[in-house]
Formats: C-alpha cells, structure tokens, sequence
C-alpha cells in the first residue's frame, strides 16, 4: 500500500507542475492556477478517481482539459477552476459510463464540445447525460434524435 500512495504522490506532483507549466498557454486567454488551486483541483481528482474506482497514469487529463477549454466562451476567471474541477469529475465518469469505448483524447474533445455548444457551459446539463448518449455525441455530434 505504501507503494500505491507513493505513486499517487508523484502522479499529483507530476500532474501540478503540469497544470503550472500550462498557464504559460492558458493566460492568454485570463486564466491561470496558482498552487493553491492545483491543490484542490487534485483534491478533486483524486476523490473522482476513489468514486469511479480508477488509476491515473502520468499527468492525466487535467492539465490537457486545462489547454483543451482555455480559448472556451463560456469560461473567465469567476470559474475556471470550478470548470476544471467539474469537468474532471465528468471525465472519469464517463470513461467508465461510455465501457471504455472512447479514448481519452475522444473523450476530452467530446467533453469540451458539449461544454461550448449544447450545454451551453453548463456542466451539470452533461451530467444529465448517460453513457450512450456520450458515445453518440463524439461519434456523430449529435445528443439525441432531436438534439433536445
């Protein structure tokens, strides 16, 4: 057990110095971490991952979600890293919803579509959303029948 938490702490350090280093990309659009709210970021991540019962490798997605929504017109500075935070929570829950069928990049850009368009930067609308409706959107960008 020892060892599991010593990867879990060189992941979350891994995975902080990333989301740092991606503020170099991110301020030009206002936004940007400090250390502080990495740290709850992380927080959120890890107890997403606990909840859906998932390891993370490397960096994970955090700091790719970070770059993937910077240029969003539905995130400021008000709530980035309540975005961020949200969107990672959907992340790991659709990867298990969606039966491993997208890969993280599908799903990341999947996430980040619904966000800027049909959710209109509402998180909790593609919280709504289950797994086959995921699968529908990043394969034909469609929600439903009618696109609700």
């Amino acid at each position: 057990m020892d060892e599991l938490m010593l990867f879990g702490a060189l992941s979350a350090q891994r995975t902080e110095a990333a989301l740092l280093r991606g503020n170099a990309v991110t301020e030009r659009f206002g936004l940007t971490l400090t250390p502080e709210q990495c740290g709850r970021l992380l927080e959120r991540r890890a107890s997403a991952l606990r909840e859906t019962e998932r390891i993370e490798l490397g960096e994970g997605i955090l700091p790719k979600l970070a770059v993937a929504l910077c240029d969003s017109p539905c995130v400021g500075p008000e709530n980035w890293e309540e975005t961020l935070g949200g969107l990672t929570e959907l992340f790991y829950h659709f990867k298990g919803a969606c039966g491993e069928r997208l890969g993280d990049d599908e799903l990341l850009a999947a996430l980040v579509r619904l966000y800027n368009g049909w959710a209109g930067g509402c998180a909790d609308r593609i919280a709504d959303l289950d797994g086959r409706a995921m699968l529908r959107f990043a394969r034909t960008g469609r929600v439903g029948d009618d696109d609700e």
